[in-house]
């Protein structure tokens, strides 16, 4: 009787090691299940599970052609820093820049001339 289950379990841990040390065959992943057609799949990011910001939050505004043309206008006028560039309806330029450690509001009117007032 002991032999017996001595060979059974013998049998039965070979059975065991065969199957771990097998080959197996790669499946194809399935695909994702779809959301149904009532609801449209959403394009923003789940929310961080460390709750950091999602990278568009990181991403600073973008700027236009013409905020960088002022910008650079500004800069070459000696200030540096310049920060809040907003269009006036005049077509003029306001923001604020850093000139020998201070903050100057700083504007270009519509002929193209940067003026400063503190």
């Amino acid at each position: 009787m002991k032999t017996a289950i001595l060979a059974i379990a013998l049998i039965g841990a070979a059975g065991i090691a065969h199957a771990q040390s097998g080959t197996s065959t790669p499946t194809t992943p399935s695909p994702a299940p779809s959301a149904p057609s009532s609801i449209a799949p959403s394009t923003s990011m789940p929310p961080s599970a460390t709750n950091t910001p999602s990278p568009s939050a990181l991403s600073p505004p973008t700027t236009t052609a013409a905020e960088a043309a002022a910008r650079s206008k500004i800069e070459a006028a000696g200030y540096s820093s310049v920060k809040g560039l907003t269009l006036a309806p005049d077509g003029t330029w306001r923001g604020v820049g850093m000139r020998n450690s201070v903050e100057v509001a700083v504007s270009i009117d519509s002929s193209g001339r940067v003026l400063a007032s503190q």
